[in-house]
This record gives structure tokens, sequence and C-alpha cells, in this order.
């Protein structure tokens, strides 16, 4: 009876650690009550967007001030990557073209020894923004949010560099995915 009961409960375990593995990224965007029932921008190749500026709230800036994780230059980077790879960005336009403001408020960055130690015990790595589209004479065309986070760890998972990619790439792919209404794909 006793090999029985240890044969169900190490499967189910090993359920349970893949579940919770797996649960521990989640990114989404949400519309501005302005712009859900109006049409929602949308940039493409014949009108693209043709900046991106990020900001950070005066909070953000406090709590960064001592990081060397996050980096809001990488961030820009990969939002005008994952724009221009489905032709929705083009800098050479930018006397015309709108530009894309995003004013990121919050961001949550764990060290990395609770990262790797401890993974998703020891809560998630966030990034949070708002995102506001103006057209070259700042009238607002577009406004949502972003969130991305990331909680998983060990010795793979817990390192600075891989969390903090995985969170600008999911961050700019649920910027893309706004504009696109593409479906999410994890």
């Amino acid at each position: 009876m006793k090999t029985t009961i240890a044969k169900l409960i190490l499967p189910i375990l090993a359920l349970g650690l893949q579940a919770l593995l797996f649960s521990g990224c989640a990114s989404g965007f949400t519309r501005s009550p302005m712009t859900k029932d109006a049409t929602a921008f949308k940039p493409s190749a014949a009108s693209p967007i043709a900046e991106v500026n990020i900001e950070l709230t005066p909070s953000v800036k406090e709590k960064l001030k001592d990081s060397l994780k996050f980096d809001r230059d990488n961030l820009r980077k990969t939002i005008e990557l994952a724009l221009s790879n489905k032709l929705l960005f083009d800098s050479g336009k930018k006397a015309s073209n709108p530009t894309l403001h995003i004013t990121v408020t919050h961001v949550r960055v764990r060290n990395t020894f609770n990262a790797v130690m401890w993974g998703a015990m020891s809560g998630n790595d966030a990034i949070e923004g708002e995102v506001v589209v103006e057209d070259r004479a700042g009238a607002v065309m577009d406004r949502f949010a972003v969130k991305a986070s990331y909680a998983l760890g060990g010795w793979a998972g817990g390192q600075d560099s891989m969390r903090m990619g995985w969170l600008y790439e999911a961050f700019a792919k649920e910027v893309v995915r706004a504009f696109t209404d593409e479906p999410k794909k994890d």
C-alpha cells in the first residue's frame, strides 16, 4: 500500500511543480476607457511610428537610482525592434509621423540571489507602463497600459540578463499586440 501511495504522490508533485514553473510569467495590455469605444490608432508601413520615448515616474527613478539591472535604453531598443519587425516603426519619418511615449510606472527587479535560490517564491520581476501615441501636434491618438512580469528563477532562469531580456521582450510584444490585434502567443 505504501508503494502505491508513493507512486501516486511523485507524479502529482511533478505535475504541480511543472504548473508552478510555467505560471511564473505574464504580460498583457489594457485599453484606456478613452479608446475602448473609439477606433484605436493602427500604425502601418505607410504610417509608422517615428519615435519611441521612455520616461520614468519620479517614484520609479527614486527606486532605480542604485540599480544597474533596469536599462531604459534597452527597453526602448527592444520596442523599436519589435515595431520594426512588423513594419510599424521608421525613425526616418520624425517630421510627420506619430511618437510613442511610454511612462514606466512600476519596476521591480529581484536581486540575483533571491531569483536564483527562491525563484517564484521571492516574488516577480515586473515592468508596467502607460503608453500614449501622439501626432506631431501633440494630440493623443491612442492610450493603453502594458504590464509584464517574470517570476521564474533557478540557475538558468535567475540570471539578470535573461530575466530583464524576457521582460523587455514581453513588454514590447504587448505594445505590438495592442496595435495589431494579434492573438496572444506565449
